[in-house]
């Protein structure tokens, strides 16, 4: 009779587990040599590190830039919409992190303040897109769903539905999408404690955003993301940008192997 099948659905919805997802380890050579890391050394492993991390995180971030001088920043930093590649005459603020998935005991983390209008986590996108991700979850996706070609190469694919939806975005964006959520969660959660702000931190649930089986897949999954598309141009041009805006950095696009000496 075999399994009904739910197009662009995760697998974990019809089989109550994904397929063995295998995490790998980033191998691209690391380009930054600037001094914001100074206080992280070589021994700093897995929580050790996730702490110092996102304690540097909340010293060094010291503007917290309103949403809307988002939209004259991402002009200048985001060329393309985020999931299609195509260029953009007008454009909405995407919450990579969905808004609707930062609840933290039932009320909502973030809105369009602090990680909602962090310049490391809003991206632009064209607002047909941006409808298509919703709320819903990034995972490998089976079946079926809608898809579009990325103007770079490669394929978004949207399921459908905000609670089960999945987004898988094109080969070319499935690194940044990583180093995004790896960002927010170790910037604005609370797993790592370390300096915590009362509206500013609280606690994610990275299985609302990733569509794996259990916390520990999904650190495989964006680590094997991190790993298959590397650190671009673009990438370390916005990182810079927010930096001077901002004053802090995203850890994962200078040295992307922070995320295999955490998760791994």
């Amino acid at each position: 009779y075999g399994v009904p099948e739910f197009s662009g659905y995760p697998t974990r919805i019809i089989s109550n587990g994904l397929s063995t997802i295998t995490a790998k380890s980033y191998t691209a050579q690391e380009t930054y040599s600037g001094n914001y890391y100074n206080s992280i050394t070589s021994s700093d492993n897995g929580s050790a590190l996730g702490t110092k991390l996102h304690n540097l995180m909340m010293s060094t971030h010291t503007t917290y830039v309103s949403y809307s001088s988002l939209d004259n920043t991402l002009k200048q930093t985001d060329k393309k919409c985020f999931y299609s590649g195509q260029n953009m005459s007008s454009f909405n603020k995407e919450h990579v992190w969905p808004q609707a998935k930062s609840k933290d005991g039932g009320s909502q983390l973030f809105g369009t303040s602090y990680a909602g209008s962090d310049i490391h986590h809003i991206r632009a996108t064209i607002n047909t897109y941006n409808s298509y991700r919703g709320s819903s979850m990034f995972a490998t996706i089976f079946g079926t769903p809608r898809t579009v070609n990325y103007a770079s190469g490669g394929v978004a694919k949207f399921g459908s539905g905000n609670n089960y939806g999945v987004t898988e975005p094109a080969d070319s964006r499935k690194g940044d999408v990583a180093r995004i959520i790896m960002y927010v969660y170790m910037h604005y959660g609370t797993d790592f404690n370390g300096t915590l702000r009362s509206g500013v931190t609280g606690k994610l649930y990275i299985t609302g955003v990733i569509g794996a089986n259990s916390t520990a897949d999904c650190f495989k999954l964006l680590r094997k993301w991190n790993a298959e598309d590397p650190v671009s141009s673009e990438e370390i041009e916005r990182n810079n940008i927010a930096f001077q805006k901002q004053g802090n950095r995203n850890p994962f696009i200078d040295h992307p192997t922070y995320a295999d000496r955490i998760w791994n």
